[in-house]
């Protein structure tokens, strides 16, 4: 029998606004920016290399105090910054997904945060921020739309440059947290380098649904002729306590080479705790249950080490950069479950687990100019990719009170996969408003496994790339895209894991194949006038092959299961439109409106019915708008965001299928100058109360 899960109009998540005081402070030898700063920006157009420069004379009367703040007031800026996708990676490091660069190149290392790192930037340390448009030079980032680089100043410059942030927030189940952030830019002679601490004792919002520290929400289970089978409303609460410690070193050689040392460490520690009180009934309505699950997960300290460096030369005639990574995560899991029924508490399960993974990555690329408008850039890559993972789970599979370890037989369990890949990179402009950029990328890799029964396999792919731009006008640009890209394989979805929302074992699957997408895309860029704002639009296609869903599979015993697999194909349709708006002509001098709207429609073959349905985790249709209003002459900044996803997305499986719909999110922040080099900041989140339903 197949029962189905479906939304509940009771469900919903409790409103958990909460308000942080936000303090910062510049400690600088620098003279403070002007106040006299003009409106416009200066535009610099190298044929179809288009870069609008923004600098202090432009940013400085809205005292800011890191980098993150400068770009917050540029046109365009804000809706890239809030695309969590704008700095995607595919596999290994790559040379594509990034929207916001450092001096024309990616934020050095993977596990780093692009707005963390903004955030430990003084705003005195910057120079200039370029919207750059078309095939730039010096810039090696393939990328999707308007790219933004922040230039840092020369390292004698910035000497003696930091900040501070602390933060208090509370919410209103009565929870209270201090945490912040330090961060110091300086200089000896040549050498350059970066400290920072931050501590954050708040979920993030990267999360999404679990993003909240406490939450209520009700969850209805239905049979398959929709009488009501069971009512679970559930109290959630999660504890966070991360420690992030940055530092950096780098060194001009007076050749004009450069060498970059990065290292990031973080500890984080996680205790989850959800009561769940249910009622179950039998197909008639009768209830033949009434009990409490309490479920209880502990993270003591899950850690990640992270060393990249970087070293950039010229060589030939050219330019040389190299660069390694070296990233190491930590992760040991607890959970165990009760479940309590009058004058009675059963144990039904507990699980251990330590997972551990490991990233090295070499990149070498060599660029040249070969005549005015034409540049070459080819390089290779070499990356190993490890996990290994211990799994222990126990159960009460009798009923007698007392658990037992369940026998499992890649409890052991280490994946290994070495890859290479080399690529060539043709950059010209044929005539000055068209400007292209062709790519070949080939990639072989060979996956291995401890697994008696998972032959080991070799993977090999050609990723063609042609990225063409026209000016139509100095104000209008056009672009197309064909791409084709092969994503990161999660080595999670190998192995065994244990769901303890479901209170079950999940399988592995090491048979799981990348997926493979072709993308076609057609956009425009405007920039209206006076730097009344800039408005990006696109509309797009994807060809995805080897799709990973859930899918049913048979063990040796010939028992179903199911676990992360491949579906042969799907596709996605879709539109997007984003950007910024100043309103000046309202009469609201440094104001900004900012939105971004997505419209997609996805399709594929549900491998559980056979039926067409929707990707999973896709809500087809979102859109996301925020004001911020600087009152320049009070020194005082406020603003307001609202997040809308749209319909339902679903996640089929063997016994059911669920459908999940999240409601809209809204917040609001007020910030006041106080002296030459302190703030105070009160935010509100989730004001709108964080609706979700399953």
């Amino acid at each position: 029998m197949t029962s189905r899960i479906k939304p509940a109009p009771n469900f919903r998540q409790s409103c958990l606004s909460f308000v942080s005081l936000t303090c910062l402070a510049v400690v600088t030898s620098q003279t403070p920016l002007c106040a006299h700063a003009q409106d416009t920006p200066q535009e610099m157009s190298e044929s179809s290399d288009q870069r609008v420069t923004y600098g202090p004379d432009y940013y400085g009367r809205f005292s800011p105090a890191s980098a993150d703040d400068i770009l917050r007031v540029i046109p365009g800026v804000t809706a890239i910054l809030d695309d969590s996708s704008s700095n995607r990676q595919e596999r290994g490091f790559g040379s594509g997904g990034a929207r916001v660069l450092l001096n024309s190149r990616r934020f050095p290392g993977k596990a780093n945060d692009l707005t963390a790192n903004l955030r430990r930037i003084p705003a005195d340390a910057v120079e200039r921020v370029e919207l750059i448009s078309g095939a730039a030079s010096g810039i090696s980032v393939q990328s999707e739309g308007i790219i933004v680089n922040v230039v840092l100043k020369e390292g004698e410059s910035i000497a003696g440059t930091g900040s501070w942030e602390a933060y208090t927030r509370f919410n209103e189940e009565g929870r209270f947290e201090v945490d912040g952030l330090v961060s110091y830019n300086g200089a000896i002679g040549s050498l350059g380098y970066s400290l920072g601490v931050e501590r954050n004792a708040w979920s993030p919002d990267s999360l999404g649904p679990a993003r909240w520290s406490n939450r209520f929400r009700d969850e209805t289970y239905y049979y398959p002729d929709r009488s009501m089978r069971e009512h679970r409303p559930q109290d959630w609460e999660r504890n966070h306590d991360k420690w992030i410690y940055t530092g950096g070193l780098t060194y001009d050689f007076l050749s004009g080479d450069r060498m970059q040392l990065n290292g990031f460490y973080q500890t984080l520690k996680i205790e989850i705790e959800d009561a769940t009180d249910f009622t179950r009934f039998d197909t008639s309505g009768v209830v033949i249950l009434e009990a409490r699950d309490e479920h209880k997960r502990s993270i003591d300290l899950w850690e990640t080490l992270e060393i990249s460096g970087e070293y950039d030369a010229s060589l030939w005639g050219g330019n040389l950069l190299a660069l390694a990574i070296l990233k190491r995560t930590e992760q040991p899991v607890f959970d165990f479950r009760n479940q309590i029924t009058p004058g009675r508490t059963r144990e039904l399960s507990q699980s251990r687990s330590n997972r551990k993974t490991g990233e090295d990555i070499f990149r070498a690329s060599w660029s040249k100019s070969l005549r005015e408008g034409m540049s070459v850039e080819l390089g290779a890559e070499g990356a190993r990719n490890t996990l290994d993972q211990s799994l222990r789970v126990f159960f009460d599979r009798n009923g007698d009170d007392l658990v037992e370890e369940v026998p499992i037989p890649t409890g052991e369990a280490e994946v290994e996969e070495k890859r290479v890949e080399a690529f060539l990179v043709h950059r010209w402009t044929p005539w000055e408003p068209v400007s292209l950029e062709t790519s070949l990328t080939y990639e072989a890799s060979e996956i291995t496994n401890n697994f008696a029964f998972s032959p080991d396999r070799s993977l090999s792919f050609v990723k063609p790339r042609l990225d063409a731009r026209y000016r139509v006008t100095p104000s209008l640009q056009a672009r197309l895209l064909i791409d084709r890209s092969v994503s990161q394989l999660d080595f999670e979805n190998f192995v065994p894991s244990f769901d303890f929302q479901d209170n079950e074992i999940d399988a592995g699957n090491p048979g799981i194949e990348p997926e493979k997408t072709w993308l076609y895309e057609f956009g425009l860029e405007y920039r209206l006038p006076n730097d009344g704002g800039l408005i990006e639009g696109r509309v797009f296609y994807e060809d995805i092959t080897d799709h990973i869903d859930k899918i049913p599979l048979l063990d040796l015993g010939g028992n179903l299961y199911s676990a992360e697999g491949n579906i042969p194909s799907a596709e996605v349709k879709g539109l997007e439109i984003e950007g910024s708006l100043r309103l000046t002509p309202i009469n609201l001098r440094d104001a900004l409106l900012s939105f971004r709207h997505t419209w997609q429609d996805t399709e594929t073959t549900d491998p559980f019915s056979g039926q067409t349905r929707r990707l999973n985790n896709n809500f087809g249709d979102n859109y996301e708008v925020s004001f911020r209003h600087d009152v320049t002459q009070w020194g005082l900044s406020y603003g307001l965001t609202y997040q809308q996803v749209g319909h339902a997305t679903p996640r089929s499986d063997l016994n059911a299928t669920a459908w999940f719909r999240v409601g809209p999110v809204m917040s609001a922040f007020a910030e006041k100058r106080v002296g030459n080099d302190m703030s105070l900041r009160i935010e509100a989140q989730n004001l709108a109360g964080g609706h979700e339903s399953r």
